[in-house]
């Protein structure tokens, strides 16, 4: 009895441990709009009162910027990609060695909101901005993937993207931002790009 029960418990141990292991479906990006470099940036010095025209980078070095797409439990969102930089220092407390560290910045956007981008008008995003530590495209898959999954942060309809069609030619807009911490009103400053190379972003 003793031998038939140590026969049966060692098949279904094997049988337990050798089970198939399954990795699971990894959520990635489908695609992405072409890389736009370097809008023209308009800001108005209280100040001086006189208008500033600079060809500045978003942040401290922007230089680069994209939309993706990435489905999530069968539904579309769009993910606005900048890629910046920021002066740091190895002293931080004396302002002492100072290094660049590049880093990644993403706006999740669901459809409809991204659709009213298309259409030249502000549309919201669900979370804060999304912030990777280095230049990790990886990373930032990763952390796109985390943030719809709990959702966390959830701020739809506080913060947005502004957007105004100036005419057939220009669009003016501002990165996606608080609206309730930002006083600068947009007229005051904004970021300008032809027609053309607004809607080259917005073609998913």
């Amino acid at each position: 009895m003793i031998k038939y029960f140590f026969s049966f418990f060692l098949i279904f141990t094997i049988s337990v441990y050798s089970q198939e292991r399954v990795n699971g479906t990894k959520v990635d990006f489908i695609n992405e709009t072409e890389i736009l470099k370097r809008p023209t940036l308009h800001f108005y010095n209280e100040k001086n009162e006189e208008w500033d025209t600079q060809k500045e980078l978003f942040y401290n070095d922007f230089n680069k910027f994209s939309f993706l797409k990435i489905n999530y439990e069968n539904v579309n969102y769009y993910v606005l990609k900048l890629k910046t930089s920021e002066v740091l220092y190895r002293y931080p407390n004396l302002k002492m060695n100072p290094y660049v560290n590049k880093f990644l910045i993403g706006f999740i956007f669901e459809e409809e909101e991204y659709n009213n981008l298309k259409n030249y008008t502000d549309a919201s995003c669900l979370f804060y901005e999304i912030r990777t530590s280095t230049i990790n495209d990886e990373d930032f898959r990763f952390k796109v993937v985390n943030y719809l999954k709990s959702k966390t942060d959830y701020l739809k309809d506080t913060f947005k993207m502004k957007v105004k069609k100036e005419n057939d030619k220009i669009i003016r807009f501002r990165i996606p931002e608080n609206l309730e911490a930002n006083f600068i009103p947009f007229d005051k400053k904004y970021y300008e790009i032809s027609k053309g190379e607004f809607d080259k972003l917005l073609k998913l």
